[in-house]
């Protein structure tokens, strides 16, 4: 029994032994079968994606022959377009230099030549030693000779070619401009001086005072001189440049006078370290036509069908021969590839030690610390807009006496103006008013922010919509309470004292009390637009830039277009509104009009709406005149039936149609006086920004406004295809160009237009342009998606020239000749400057 047992029971062990080996021999053949499998799918995906890649490649080779076979197809037609209007543009430009100096040389109105050396010294030279009294008339005459003479040697600086000697003549160009601006201040001045000199003469029979305003729309004298000393007298108006100040109590008895300058040019601005576009503009070429070997490969097929000899059929020698040549030629090939590589290491170590981009020049490090202050104004960012506020305290010159019969002048041995110094008692006064005045906002704004945030806290645990109504009255009411404070109590001399807080001390606050500063208001021009509040900045002349610290109690009111400020500074001031106020733009669209070389340009901004018109080299802004009406008619009538003896007025110019234009009246106020006249690019762009319309961003407008981020070389070439095609075809505005991922592609719309009709919005489609073609789509700005493939009956060009000939105009030669190949010159070079300089394509 026991030996049956003992059997049975190693019987069972050895069924379990071969169990579990069964067990683990399954388990490791699946492991195995797995292992396979994985490997086996890694492989077929492996072997996938080398397909995929291959037959990518293969469609990438295939694209880029089918391209080449476009562009070496198009190119040549396209560039020698492009080619004849550049050769006349160059030849014309040539020309119209040379007539310009002959022009220039010919003129015979005693003016000099700003060109000449010579001329320009002797003119300076005489002019600043002329000590007699002139007339005011041939002063303002003079003053405007010079501006003409600065105008016309920076429209020389902008028009001259590059070249080694053009820098030389635009740095001696520069010069005569710094010594015109200088002589040009001085004899300012020495007006201003010949107008005092006989100011009891001509007094306010009320006020005993003297007051003088005289000028025109390029520099407008105002000058008050307080001779009567009344401390009552305490204002004055100047009303037709809408500027008056307040006098402290010190100046009512003191003996000086006050002068405001309004001035069109700007001395100041570019002779800051922050006017100069740091950034300069790409330089791109068309790419070349390519060239499709057909030859070549015929040649080497027939060299592949050529008989070669079999190495088999040598004989031993040249075999040998063969063996030996090889070897040699690897051993070279190796010894060349051994020196070439040795000195590699230590080319390596050197790289690293020079990198001189990421040095900071001395300028750029200027500009920094310049920048570093938060006071000073950034000119990249802010532009002037509006005339420069000259505004100075000087003392009053010498008067003459009557003494019977007699009349008896001292002798003013400086003969110009002499500042008069104010305040007198403390020169520290200016800043240190200021810096209570800074700490005492600051304290201000974060109270009000922390009360603001403890309201916002407690209406949030309330819960209540009447409780959160009643405590958002309440933080209104703070609001008030602590933001209008400051304004109220800086509204008179001994509230502005009591403005400064307990923490003053008892020698400022004396100190102010006996010499408060100045108080200046003035109306904003209705001729410049202001699309929000202006920044008050004055001029720093010690560090040459515009700073806006130690300007007290500054306000603007929105209703009125008025501001009002507090000073002790007596320098130019200036308005300042963001340069990219306007930017991005909103909508844009190009029109051909029905007469040929002109189209209608009209942009659409936050702000306003522009229409501007282009015909030949001349630009305007286009306003629709009102049809006459039955009133109209009649004075017309009346007009004709009176006799031809009678002298006739002047005619009025014809009402704008404001219904049409559909603009706010301040806008449409703003632009009224341009409306319609025509103007070369370089004046248009000039005036539009003077008057606060910049539309026109700079090399580094990207690093203050969000643009489209586009393939700056596929802009480039777009901006020429499109001043081509301009009198042919309607291209606007197309919300896919934002949304499209890639910066290789740009997508606008487009319709055949040849008439003056506005286009129909309807039958815009969208052209999408990559870096290599220009192609038609379906899609339009109502489709729900872009579609990106070609439309049918359709094709690829590489210029959009060929699209209009074949695609939109299918080849209807006579109405391509006629709105592109006829295309005047002029015209192109226009309306590609205009483009080029809206940048239309990435700022909408």
């Amino acid at each position: 029994m026991d030996s049956k047992k003992s059997t049975g029971s190693a019987s069972t062990s050895k069924s379990g032994l071969k169990s579990g080996r069964g067990r683990r021999g399954k388990k490791e053949e699946e492991e195995r079968r797995l292992e396979e499998e994985a490997r086996q799918k890694q492989e077929q995906e492996e072997k996938e994606r080398q397909e995929r890649e291959q037959r990518l490649e293969e469609e990438r080779k295939n694209r880029d022959i089918k391209v080449n076979e476009i562009k070496s197809r198009e190119l040549n037609t396209f560039y020698d377009i492009l080619t004849e209007i550049n050769l006349k543009l160059e030849n014309y430009h040539k020309i119209r230099r040379e007539k310009f100096k002959w022009e220039r040389y010919m003129k015979c109105d005693g003016s000099p030549d700003p060109t000449i050396p010579g001329e320009i010294n002797t003119f300076l030279t005489l002019w600043k030693e002329d000590d007699k009294s002139e007339d005011f008339k041939i002063s303002i005459e003079n003053i405007n000779l010079s501006f003409k003479l600065i105008d016309e040697l920076n429209f020389l600086i902008e028009d001259m070619p590059e070249s080694d000697q053009s820098k030389i003549l635009i740095e001696n160009y520069r010069k005569t401009i710094y010594d015109l601006e200088e002589v040009t201040k001085f004899k300012i001045d020495q007006a201003t001086h010949a107008v005092l000199l006989n100011a009891s003469e001509d007094t306010d029979p009320e006020t005993l005072n003297f007051s003088f305003s005289n000028g025109d729309s390029n520099i407008y004298f105002c000058i008050w001189a307080n001779l009567s000393h009344n401390k009552r007298i305490t204002s004055f108006n100047f009303p037709t440049q809408n500027f008056s100040f307040q006098l402290p109590r010190p100046l009512t008895l003191a003996h000086f006078n006050l002068r405001c300058l309004f001035t069109e040019y700007d001395f100041y601005t570019p002779k800051s370290k922050t006017f100069a576009c740091r950034v300069k503009p790409e330089v791109f070429e068309f790419d070349p036509v390519p060239e499709i070997k057909v030859e070549e490969k015929k040649e080497n097929e027939e060299d592949d069908n050529e008989p070669t000899e079999d190495p088999d059929v040598l004989s031993p020698e040249l075999k040998l021969l063969m063996e030996k040549t090889i070897s040699s030629t690897h051993e070279d090939e190796d010894e060349k590839s051994e020196e070439q590589i040795e000195p590699m290491p230590k080319i390596e170590e050197e790289k690293p030690i020079e990198e001189p981009k990421e040095t900071i020049s001395a300028e750029e490090l200027a500009i920094l610390q310049e920048l570093s202050d938060s006071f000073v104004i950034d000119l990249r960012n802010y532009q002037p807009s509006g005339p420069i506020l000259h505004i100075g305290l000087y003392d009053i010159p010498p008067q003459p006496k009557k003494i019977r019969h007699l009349v008896l002048t001292q002798k003013d041995p400086n003969e110009t103006l002499v500042p008069f110094t104010y305040p007198t008692i403390d020169s520290s006064l200016p800043k240190l008013s200021w810096q209570e005045y800074w700490a005492k906002k600051q304290e201000l704004e974060n109270q009000s922010a922390s009360n603001q945030t403890e309201q916002n806290e407690l209406g949030d645990t309330i819960g209540s919509k009447k409780l959160d109504l009643n405590s958002t009255f309440k933080s209104n009411d703070l609001l008030e309470s602590t933001l209008g404070g400051p304004d109220e109590s800086m509204s008179t001399d001994k509230n502005f004292v009591k403005g400064l807080g307990s923490k003053s001390n008892e020698q400022l606050i004396k100190s102010i009390k006996n010499e408060s500063p100045l108080e200046i208001t003035y109306k904003l021009p209705t001729s410049v637009f202001f699309a929000e509040a202006p920044v008050l900045a004055r001029w720093d002349e010690s560090r040459t830039h515009w700073r806006t610290d130690e300007i007290l109690d500054f306000k603007y009111s929105d209703d009125q277009k008025e501001i009002s400020f507090k000073t002790y500074h007596f320098t130019p001031y200036c308005l300042l509104q963001d340069r990219h106020v306007h930017m991005p733009f909103q909508l844009w669209r190009m029109a051909p009009r029905e007469s040929m070389n002109s189209c209608m340009f009209t942009l659409e901004t936050s702000n306003f709406e522009l229409n501007i018109e282009i015909k030949f080299d001349q630009l305007r802004v286009y306003v629709p005149i009102r049809p006459a009406n039955e009133e109209d008619k009649s004075k017309e009538q009346k007009k004709s039936k009176q006799s031809l003896s009678k002298q006739s007025k002047p005619e009025k110019p014809p009402r704008l149609d404001y219904e049409n234009q559909n603009a706010n009246p301040v806008f449409m106020k703003v632009i009224e006086p341009i409306a319609n006249k025509w103007f070369n690019l370089r004046e248009f762009k000039t005036l539009l920004r003077s008057i606060g319309l910049n539309i026109f961003p700079e090399p580094d407008s990207e690093k203050f406004v969000t643009i489209t981020s586009k393939n700056k070389k596929l802009e480039w070439k777009i901006h020429r295809n499109m001043a081509l095609c301009s009198c042919l075809i309607s291209m606007a505005y197309s919300k896919w160009n934002s949304e499209i991922e890639t910066e290789d592609k740009i997508v606008i719309l487009y319709q055949k237009h040849t008439t003056d009709k506005e286009p129909n919005q309807e039958l815009y489609k969208c052209l999408i342009s990559t870096t290599d073609v220009f192609y038609v789509s379906e899609s339009n700005e109502n489709s729900d998606d872009l579609d990106q493939n070609i439309a049918p009956g359709t094709q690829e060009h590489s210029n959009m020239y060929h699209l209009c000939l074949e695609d939109i105009c299918k080849n209807d030669e006579e109405l391509i000749n006629r709105r592109i190949n006829d295309i005047d010159p002029l015209y192109y070079e226009t309306c590609l400057d205009f483009l080029e300089s809206v940048k239309l394509l990435t700022f909408s």
